[in-house]
């Protein structure tokens, strides 16, 4: 028996089972997104943790650090106090405790649980195992750390909780009353930098190649015995090399944002009182710059003196005049509101514009991580000022009443300190919405407030959120 089929039907029947199979094709080539396990690739991570690793009489209060992560690499920072002896008074005396580090973070994805999308939406749980080498110092000592911490990591829409188990062990020469090996639970907010959200790209800037000359003096020495005296001659050289270069240049960039969010600072000084600020800011970037206007309240810290008084006989020293670091006999704070407007430039892009406009960004071209150097002019107001010693006030009194040739001025007594105007030269280290920055304040009528500061900022780009949350809200209705 013959069957013949039409031609007509058999064009039919093959359109239908080939849109069949580029259906099944399709779905196979596009996974469902709401199902995407977006990891915080960067973020900064704020952390309080037990001194545990001080040992009992040596220590002062609760150990804060602030950590960087950026893919693979982590920066930390760690602030604390510990009590040693001055080598010159054979007194105990607090010392600030400072620990650098740099180490690599090693996610297990394949035990991530949970979901998580354009790092806005889901709850994704997601073991790791952090490596550090550090270097701590206190005072005029100073030791290397290594450090192994299992890390699990509880990751929500634009920050995680971290819960970290630090195993740290001394390697070299030791400060006293640091443990050679301990054992310290860390408990911490990890900012999301929101990689995914500001749909970073690594794209290629440009390429640049010649020559760069560089100039110099060196200097050597010889020596020779001539009699009974050994006869030192110093040469100069004055030298000049030709470096050529040839340097092809990529960036991951996220192009221009606007946004709004918390600013919080603070800072732990031996020779000053507690600096605790929060606040609000909003935050431009695009290209090589950047612009900040920053409200916040909170306590900023003063020194007990200024390494220059102001007397009868030198009435007028230095107006940016710094603060004596060696002197911890009676700091405190004073209450401030203040109201500060910013402007940076990216230091790195400075750098590239050396070779020639063809290695820098260009104006739309904002990166996902800079590092941005710039100056802040602000208004303060201050209230009367607070003492860590309950009796400082008595104590700043009597040092300023027993000295006729002070004069009546913020330099010389903190009760002097009034409203005004002040200057904050800056260093921040920027990722995507995470912004932290290194600060040296010059208070114009608060003098002994003229102290350094560590402020962070969380930056919610909100044009960028509002279009991922459409997109979000057609994938729902499209599952």
């Amino acid at each position: 028996m013959n069957f013949k089929m039409p031609v007509h039907s058999l064009l039919l029947l093959s359109v239908f089972l080939s849109g069949r199979i580029l259906a099944q094709e399709s779905s196979e080539k596009q996974p469902n997104l709401l199902k995407s396990k977006d990891q915080i690739i960067a973020g900064a991570t704020l952390s309080y943790l037990p001194s545990w690793y001080i040992k009992k009489d040596f220590r002062s209060g609760s150990t804060q650090a602030i950590q960087y992560q950026s893919q693979f690499l982590k920066f930390g920072i760690l602030f604390s106090n510990i009590q040693l002896e001055n080598p010159q008074s054979h007194l105990l005396e607090t010392f600030p405790l400072r620990e650098v580090s740099i180490g690599g973070t090693f996610n297990f994805k394949k035990l991530s649980v949970g979901h998580r999308l354009f790092d806005i939406r889901g709850i994704l749980f997601v073991p790791s195992l952090d490596l550090s080498f550090g270097s701590m110092k206190a005072g005029d000592y100073s030791q290397y750390n290594g450090k192994i911490t299992p890390n699990v990591s509880l990751q929500f829409p634009y920050v995680a909780i971290d819960v970290k188990f630090n195993t740290v062990f001394r390697l070299g020469k030791q400060i006293p009353g640091v443990k050679n090996f301990s054992f310290i639970p860390e408990i911490g907010i990890k900012f999301d930098a929101l990689y995914s959200l500001l749909d970073a790209e690594k794209v290629y800037i440009g390429h640049a190649e010649g020559t760069k000359k560089i100039s110099g003096t060196s200097y050597s020495t010889t020596s020779k015995k001539e009699g009974d005296y050994i006869v030192t001659t110093t040469y100069r050289h004055d030298y000049t090399r030709i470096i050529p270069y040839s340097i092809d240049r990529y960036a991951t960039v996220i192009g221009p944002i606007a946004a709004i969010g918390p600013h919080y600072g603070f800072q732990n000084l031996a020779y000053s009182g507690p600096t605790r600020t929060v606040g609000i800011g909003y935050y431009l970037r695009g290209g090589i710059l950047s612009a900040d206007f920053i409200y916040d309240f909170g306590k900023i810290g003063f020194a007990s003196s200024m390494e220059e008084t102001q007397t009868i006989s030198n009435p007028k020293p230095d107006p940016l005049g710094k603060v004596n670091k060696k002197d911890f006999s009676n700091p405190g704070y004073y209450r401030a509101h203040r109201f500060q407007a910013r402007i940076g430039m990216d230091l790195i892009e400075l750098y590239y514009s050396t070779f020639g406009k063809s290695l820098t960004v260009e104006r739309g071209q904002g990166k996902f991580t800079r590092v941005i150097g710039g100056i802040g002019l602000g208004y303060a107001a201050l209230s009367s000022p607070n003492y860590e010693n309950a009796q400082g006030r008595f104590i700043a009194d009597s040092i300023f009443d027993n000295d006729y040739t002070r004069l009546s001025t913020s330099a010389n007594h903190a009760k002097f300190g009034s409203n005004g105007t002040f200057l904050t030269l800056y260093c921040s280290l920027e990722a995507g919405a995470i912004r932290v920055t290194f600060e040296s304040n010059r208070y114009f009528r608060a003098n002994l407030a003229n102290v350094k500061s560590i402020s962070v900022a969380y930056m919610f780009p909100y044009n960028r959120i509002k279009k991922k949350m459409i997109a979000i809200r057609s994938l729902k209705h499209a599952d």
